[in-house]
C-alpha cells in the first residue's frame, strides 16, 4: 500500500489563498507560516505579484497526511512519508466521492467532551482517531459501535485491523465509510444535521 498508487494521492498547482483554503478543509487547523514564506520567496524570484504566484504541491486529498509537500521538479510526485496502514487507501475512483470527512459536524473540538453527545436530536459516539483528528459518529438505532476491531469493510471490501463494527450489522474500515452507510439508512436525519 503506497500513497502513489492510491486515488487520493494528488499533485496540484496552488496560489497561496487556494492552498490555505484546501489546507483548512483537509488538515483542519491554521496553515503553518513556512508555506506563505515559500510563496513570498517565489513571487520575488519570479517578479510576480504574490496573488499571481503558483507553486506545485503533492498531498493526500483525504487529509491522511498532515502536510502538503512542495514539488521540487515535475517528476517529484512521490510521497515523502510512507503510510502502510491507511484506512482511506483505495485504487477505486468511487472512493473519491461521498461524505466530506473531516467536516465540522463529524470532528470533535479540543474543548468538547470525547464522550457520548447529542446534536440536533441525534445521538453521537466517539469514532476512530484518524488523521490526527478525533471524530464523532452518529448512532445507528441504539447500537453502540465497537472501535478498533478487525474485519472487512461493507463499503469498499478492504480488510482492516482498526475499524468500526456495528455488532450483528456491519464492519467499516473508517469513519467515512460508516457515515456513508449510516446516511443511506438515516437520510432525513443526515439532511437535518447538514443544513447550512
Amino acid at each position: 500500500m503506497l500513497c502513489t498508487s492510491c486515488v487520493h494521492w494528488t499533485v496540484e498547482l496552488f496560489s497561496y489563498s487556494a492552498l490555505e483554503e484546501r489546507w483548512t478543509k483537509l488538515i483542519g487547523n491554521v496553515i503553518t507560516p513556512g508555506y506563505k514564506d515559500k510563496f513570498i520567496k517565489e513571487s520575488k524570484k519570479q517578479s510576480l505579484d504574490f496573488d499571481n504566484t503558483y507553486l506545485s504541491f503533492k498531498y493526500c486529498s483525504k487529509g491522511c497526511l498532515d502536510r502538503f509537500y512542495i514539488m521540487r521538479n515535475p517528476r517529484d510526485d512521490k510521497p515523502k512519508k510512507m503510510v502502510s496502514t491507511c484506512s482511506s487507501y483505495s485504487t477505486s475512483a468511487a472512493a473519491k466521492e461521498g461524505i466530506p470527512v473531516p467536516g465540522p459536524l463529524w470532528t470533535i473540538c479540543t474543548t468538547e467532551s470525547h464522550g457520548v453527545s447529542r446534536i440536533g436530536g441525534q445521538l453521537f459516539y466517539p469514532g476512530l482517531y484518524e488523521n490526527s483528528t478525533y471524530f464523532r459518529i452518529p448512532a445507528h438505532s441504539n447500537i453502540l459501535p465497537e472501535l478498533n476491531v478487525s474485519g472487512n469493510c461493507v463499503i469498499c471490501d478492504s480488510s482492516f485491523e482498526h475499524g468500526i463494527r456495528i455488532h450483528e450489522v456491519s464492519h467499516f474500515c473508517c469513519n467515512k465509510h460508516y457515515l456513508e452507510w449510516w446516511r443511506a439508512r438515516n437520510p432525513e436525519m443526515f439532511k437535518k444535521l447538514n443544513k447550512d
